[in-house]
């Protein structure tokens, strides 16, 4: 892999955000990282921007986050799957399979054109997917921004504005490191500027603990929330951190020989620290949660924002979702992709659930009757978006939010054998959802799985389902999976995406995931 493919980057004006005019100043690499560069700290701040919008440029150019989180080993089939223009969703049946082989050995003509005429183009670009490059780019400018942001004297920058820009680039490059290891399993890690050496992948629970005491080493130093309300939620928070590691350490507990406690109990930890939080974040009511994907709420800690009115500030495929959602576009009446009917109507067993009523059409929902009809998922709209034709939706992509770490923390409890403590998370979002409180006095493995189907409530269509899935190892569980893998298919990497061969371009002895051709 070679350190020195920067040659442009991206900047923008403060404006991550919608509410300002986005636009691109190309500048040389050697402009970035020499004298004539890091003389301010307007040029601090536009070379941070440039990281944001790469890592959004690097998670956004194909549908990642539907693909890799919800739609594989998911429930999930093609909307009317006999009529013709349908068959260029088929992709969703070889994920449902977890047939990586097979939706890859589709996408071997090279064209353009969308149509019933050419199934094998790769429109949801999932090809992509299997392209570590662009977060290694991010990777790679987070480590020059840090390098050169600890040389610069307090005449240029203050000693807490440094502290704080190092603690966003260390939180983004950990979250590259975190989002590429539920990917693809062992990947190389580096950290230093302008190192051109080869490296080989390293273990993956290895990267997690050195992301974990990475982000861990300056995460005080990011403030809980900014007074910049543009950039809350799209700029790294010290909740944004702490969310990571507690991720990090549910991954390593899920894959470690040794003693998992010690990573439950740091899930915990931090769970309890981030209740401090001096009022920054906060559940918001059930009748506002649609305002979440919107973005910039006090329950996101962390989001990629987009915005369809400015060049280069919009997401592929409209947000990622519109498939899952009635076109008003195309004044569709039916959803391109549905989830099994059954399958929602058991998570959602409850009529006083008002996740149910609030994020998805009811009258769909319940028409048994009208199978191939019914989905329509309305989670990440506002109500002016469900009912104006032909407009775009704007929700942004929330990578962490509150609730999630309620649950994180809910699980970390049931696993050290704590059922009050977590039956006292649990309650958290299912009286939100107007359920009553969880009583904690069930068998700890019922505990267990009642956490799991809040999580799947919770959390449905934002990109955690496979990665549950994978880290609890319930993707060997019929119960759990649509398609079951083995334990030893599992072991052998039946869970990762398959690496792109350009990876071996700069280092030819690296071994890629075996698993698949």
């Amino acid at each position: 892999m070679n350190r020195y493919i920067i040659t442009l980057i991206c900047a923008v004006s403060i404006g991550l955000s919608s509410c300002t005019k986005s636009f691109l100043d190309i500048r040389s690499y050697d402009s970035l990282v020499g004298d004539e560069f890091w003389k301010n700290r307007n040029d601090v701040e536009m070379f941070m921007q440039g990281i944001y919008i790469n890592f959004r440029a690097a998670t956004t150019n194909s549908i990642l986050f539907a693909a890799s989180g919800d739609f594989r080993n998911a429930k999930v089939q093609i909307s009317r799957p006999n009529t013709p223009e349908r068959i260029t969703y088929d992709f969703v049946n070889y994920l449902r399979q977890n047939d990586l082989n097979g939706l890859f050995n589709k996408y071997n003509v090279v064209s353009t054109s969308i149509s019933a005429d050419n199934p094998n183009n790769d429109w949801p670009r999932l090809m992509n997917i299997r392209n570590w490059s662009g977060f290694y780019e991010v990777i790679q400018k987070a480590n020059i921004a840090i390098y050169e942001i600890e040389k610069l004297e307090s005449s240029i920058l203050s000693d807490g504005d440094k502290k704080r820009y190092i603690g966003e680039a260390k939180f983004v490059r950990g979250l590259c490191y975190f989002m590429m290891v539920r990917l693809y399993g062992d990947v190389p890690y580096y950290t230093e500027a302008f190192y051109d050496g080869k490296v080989n992948r390293e273990n993956m629970l290895t990267v997690l603990e050195n992301v974990i005491a990475d982000v861990k080493s300056s995460y005080k130093d990011l403030p809980w929330t900014y007074s910049n309300q543009s950039i809350v939620g799209s700029r790294a928070m010290r909740g944004s951190a702490i969310a990571l590691m507690m991720h990090c350490n549910m991954w390593l507990a899920g894959f470690t020989a040794e003693d998992k406690n010690k990573y439950y109990q740091d899930v915990v930890d931090l769970g309890i620290e981030l209740d401090g939080n001096n009022g920054a974040y906060e559940l918001l009511p059930m009748d506002r949660t649609r305002d979440i994907f919107q973005g910039r709420t006090k329950e996101g800690l962390f989001e990629i924002t987009q915005n369809s009115n400015y060049q280069g500030e919009k997401f592929y495929k409209n947000g990622l979702f519109s498939f899952l959602t009635v076109g008003r576009r195309e004044n569709r009446t039916h959803a391109f992709i549905r989830y099994d009917q059954p399958y929602l109507l058991e998570i959602y067993n409850s009529n006083s659930d008002l996740r149910k009523s609030t994020w998805f059409d009811m009258s769909k929902l319940n028409n048994t009757s009208a199978e191939n009809n019914y989905f329509d998922l309305r989670k990440f709209y506002t109500d002016v978006q469900l009912q104006v034709f032909n407009y775009e939706p704007e929700n942004n992509i929330i990578i962490f939010r509150l609730a999630d770490t309620y649950l994180l923390r809910a699980e970390a409890y049931a696993e050290l054998n704590n059922p009050t403590e977590a039956a006292n998370q649990l309650t958290k979002t299912m009286q939100r959802a107007g359920l009553q409180a969880y009583a904690g006095s069930k068998p700890i493995n019922e505990i267990k799985d009642d956490i799991w189907f809040e999580r799947q409530r919770e959390l449905f269509g934002e990109g955690h389902f496979f990665f549950d899935l994978v880290r609890t190892k319930k993707i060997t569980d019929g119960k759990y999976a649509a398609t079951a893998i083995s334990l030893a298919d599992f072991l052998r990497g039946a869970w990762t995406w398959p690496i792109d061969r350009s990876a071996l371009i700069n280092n030819p002895d690296m071994v890629l995931n075996t698993y698949w051709n």
